[in-house]
């Protein structure tokens, strides 16, 4: 999943699983960098200084995770607006169960009032995309403002959205990415609190 400005192809934000497997490829890279390296060392220096290496530190492989009916978090977008300024926010959502699926899109919050999304739902094939659209609006008053959009679909995933209300207009669309996909992989945890596929709220919309 990422958050991307319309007008910047840089993403701005990322799940913590993205950063996640970032730093663990860089290791890997690092790694063999330094192992083709010391192809030509013996046994014993390719040990000695292979040890120092640094990988990222990983959880345990007994941890056990947040439950599987957890909302996923997308990130957070922050909006500035100015008087009669208005925002957009554009979500490329895929489907990723090997079956349709009904996805839905809605606001929750205080200040939910300010965001309208098009469509409310929409039925994906597997792997098929699809497209909602939240329009911010600005509510004349200067101040802050904060609303949840959610993706209801496998899995709920959840956008913090900011909205600041000034005298300039920054910041005012983005491109949020969300990739829902259902975790058929028996885990050594799952008697604990997992109902497969699908969990939550969600658990019997699309059985």
């Amino acid at each position: 999943m990422t958050i991307t400005r319309c007008d910047d192809s840089k993403p701005t934000d990322f799940g913590p699983l993205k950063e996640l497997v970032k730093d663990l490829a860089k290791a890997q890279l690092q790694l063999g960098k330094e192992l083709v390296r010391l192809a030509g060392d013996s046994a014993d220096v390719l040990l000695s200084r292979v040890g120092p290496l640094k990988m990222p530190k990983l959880g345990s492989c007994c941890a056990v995770p947040e439950p599987c009916w957890m909302p996923l978090e997308i990130g957070s977008a922050k909006l500035q607006l100015a008087a009669e300024g208005a925002g957009e926010i554009h979500f490329v959502v895929t489907n990723g169960d090997y079956r349709s699926r009904t996805f839905t899109a809605k606001a929750a919050g205080a200040d939910a009032g300010l965001v309208q999304i098009s469509p409310a739902s929409a039925v994906l094939g597997p792997n098929e995309r699809g497209a909602f659209t939240a329009k911010i609006t600005n509510p004349g008053k200067p101040g802050t403002y904060e609303a949840l959009i959610w993706i209801l679909g496998c899995r709920d995933h959840y956008l913090r959205v900011t909205i600041v209300v000034g005298e300039k207009q920054k910041n005012t669309c983005y491109k949020v990415t969300v990739d829902d996909e259902p975790d058929y992989v028996v885990h050594w945890y799952d008697h604990f609190y997992c109902k497969k596929p699908c969990h939550g709220s969600t658990a019997g919309r699309n059985q």
